[in-house]
């Protein structure tokens, strides 16, 4: 087993995954994060839709799975009840594999943003009939990447419980003048830790419990809030890459505190640190150079 394989073995067995050729190859193939391949999505679909040579029908499903798509951008500088309700359709959309949508087929109540993942891969297919290959291999790394996320959230063969629930989504900061396939999207990294008493491997107490958000601001800036909650009490940490986004962030700290007293909750400590070395996941730093040819499935 080259270096490669070991990397990525090490990196299923740190997230308590299996161990697979199947999930070795899903690794190495997914794309390092959702938020890349989900901007060049929405952009070589908004051009595509623009097509007069291309049919009706797939002008429709294109159509279908832009508007579900924009319903799970966050926009940053909404009001916070209309971050929370985008925040809400991301994680609909984002926060399950294709398989895990085809489980719910049963529900007959289930909103377009639900079933968001089926239109895509119907337009995948009708895409791939109609020649359009790059594209529809760009929709299959987003399903593969979906898949990832899944594998890493779940239990291990061994009933193990992985610590964090990890989840990311695309963030908007709006530009005047620029068109919405225009302004570039950035990814906000979420993990969640799970309760590690309670059997059920998907269950959040929360009122015991630590959120960590990291969010892209621009290239190699970011902002990350580091959120401890124990009960109604909780501590706050703040850290940005360089002296600015930290003062930013002291400026808002005492409207932060505000609004999460509001919630019910009482901040104990908050303090704002500046640093590169932000507690983000590690699954893009390994996968980030790797390709198919790389790897060697004989393991």
């Amino acid at each position: 087993m080259g270096e490669t394989e070991a990397n990525l073995v090490a990196l299923l067995k740190s997230h308590q995954a299996p161990v697979s050729p199947e999930t070795i190859r899903l690794l190495a193939n997914s794309p390092a994060e959702v938020t890349q391949t989900f901007a060049k999505l929405v952009n070589q679909l908004g051009q595509l839709q623009q097509d007069s040579s291309i049919s009706t029908t797939m002008r429709m499903q294109i159509n279908q799975v832009l508007n579900v798509f924009s319903q799970a951008i966050i926009i940053g500088d909404q009001p916070a009840e209309a971050m929370i309700a985008r925040l809400k359709n991301a994680v609909s959309l984002l926060g399950k594999s294709l398989e895990g949508e085809l489980a719910n087929l049963i529900r007959t109540d289930a909103t377009d943003l639900e079933r968001g993942l089926l239109a895509l891969t119907r337009l995948r297919t009708e895409l791939a009939a109609r020649g359009y290959n790059a594209l529809a291999s760009e929709i299959d790394r987003f399903n593969d990447h979906l898949r990832l996320v899944h594998l890493f959230n779940a239990s291990s063969a061994e009933g193990k419980k992985n610590e964090w629930l990890r989840l990311e989504l695309p963030v908007q900061y709006q530009v005047q003048g620029k068109s919405e396939y225009e302004e570039e999207l950035h990814p906000a990294r979420i993990r969640i830790a799970r309760d590690q008493t309670s059997e059920n491997i998907n269950n959040v107490n929360p009122h015991y419990t630590r959120i960590v958000v990291q969010v892209d601001l621009a290239r190699n800036q970011s902002l990350e809030v580091d959120l401890s909650i124990v009960a109604h009490q909780l501590g706050l940490t703040i850290t940005g890459t360089d002296t600015n986004i930290s003062q930013a962030a002291s400026k808002e700290l005492e409207s932060l505190k505000e609004n999460l007293k509001t919630l019910g909750y009482e901040t104990r400590y908050a303090q704002i640190e500046t640093g590169t070395a932000l507690s983000g996941d590690t699954t893009s730093a390994v996968t980030s150079n790797l390709s198919q040819s790389d790897i060697n499935l004989e393991v």
